[in-house]
């Protein structure tokens, strides 16, 4: 906890992951919830069993939940390589 440059370093990591995933989510046409944290959620148009089934295929991990009439997806900020696995995970899926 006093490792101040450890902690910048993962705040810096973290938001970068972050930023690359809402990019890839604009491109896509999919909105989100803007998040400080080290998840983000956004709506999926598929039901949440299929679309966790057909992410775990891409060895990928999320959840899904639904709430609010929706089904949505939560996606945990990781390194930029494994969120850059996880886009083309979601590429294929929600095609």
């Amino acid at each position: 906890m006093d490792d101040k440059a450890f902690i910048d370093r993962s705040r810096k990591l973290n938001a970068e992951s972050r930023e690359f995933v809402y990019a890839t989510l604009k491109e896509m046409g999919i909105d989100y919830v803007p998040s400080s944290t080290s998840f983000i959620i956004f709506p999926i148009e598929m039901e949440g069993k299929a679309f966790l089934n057909k992410m775990q295929a891409e060895l990928v991990g999320v959840r899904a939940f639904s709430f609010m009439n929706k089904n949505w997806c939560r996606v945990s900020m990781g390194t930029l390589e494994e969120m850059q696995t996880f886009a083309g995970a979601l590429k294929k899926v929600l095609v």
